[in-house]
């Protein structure tokens, strides 16, 4: 693609010693309305939401996991969705 705006279709949290027991990646709109779900592992998000295409905004996600000493992690931050 050129100057490489169609590179990021997808966001997911990248990590290692994630026990897929234990998962959870979570994204919020400004609202704090659910717009996704997963509870597998490398599961991403390709900006839709019920179906439909969600609107360009920033959105905020979470991600809790327990990792390979059975410590539960939570990490959240925000990703911008542009189209």
């Amino acid at each position: 693609p050129e100057s490489g705006i169609d590179a990021n279709k997808v966001f997911v949290p990248r990590g290692m010693f994630i026990s897929p027991d234990e998962y959870e990646f979570i994204i919020f709109d400004r609202w704090g309305v659910k717009q996704f779900y997963s509870q597998t592992p490398k599961q991403s998000w390709d900006g839709m939401s019920k179906g439909e295409p969600a609107k360009q905004d920033v959105y905020v996600w979470i991600v809790r996991y327990k990792d390979q000493y059975g410590n539960v992690i939570e990490k959240n931050g925000t990703v911008t969705l542009l189209r």
